[in-house]
């Protein structure tokens, strides 16, 4: 039901795609994603009933699987905003949240309609080196990690070449 309902979405916002309605619908989905990470922190204002904001991180786990089809087709100020929250969730080293986020950056890299700002993706992607120079995983994972820097550089070069050129060297240390 819930992949389901992920499908329903991308459809909507690909219907979406080219009108005045994709920045509403974008900035819609962005607001969502940012109550479920309240949530998960526990945060008083978000309501959660679980002190321990399990039930929050279950749904950011879900909004995490949504985003993966639908930031692609977002607008850009709101994929923008998403993407700056995943360097504080990378931040935490759970290895599914890590992966997740790189499964979504993927998407957003490779995909011809995706609009994100540079230098967002081009910090988020110095993160993403330096975890996995910080955690050392295993040689399948690394090789996930490299397609995935390797298409998020080539997207930030086509994007600005000027902030993938200062920050390369960064990223070349991490990986070192």
């Amino acid at each position: 039901v819930r992949r389901q309902a992920h499908v329903s979405l991308r459809n909507c916002l690909h219907g979406f795609h080219g009108s005045t309605m994709i920045a509403p619908a974008s900035e819609g989905i962005a607001n969502i994603f940012e109550r479920s990470l309240l949530l998960a922190s526990g945060s008083k204002s978000s309501g959660t009933t679980a002190p321990d904001g399990t039930k929050g991180a279950v749904e950011v786990l879900y909004i995490l699987n949504a985003l993966k089809d639908c930031v692609p087709l977002m607008s850009s100020k709101a994929s923008s905003n998403i993407v700056k929250y995943f360097k504080t969730l990378i931040e935490l080293g759970q290895p599914i949240v890590t992966r997740n986020i790189m499964n979504i950056l993927y998407a957003i890299c490779t995909s011809p309609t995706s609009e994100v700002v540079a230098e967002v993706l081009q910090d988020l992607l110095c993160s993403l080196a330096l975890s996995v120079s910080a955690e050392g995983k295993s040689a399948e994972d690394i090789i996930f990690r490299s397609r995935v820097i390797h298409v998020v550089t080539k997207k930030v070069y086509s994007l600005n070449r000027d902030v993938c050129v200062v920050k390369l060297p960064t990223i070349f240390n991490a990986l070192g």
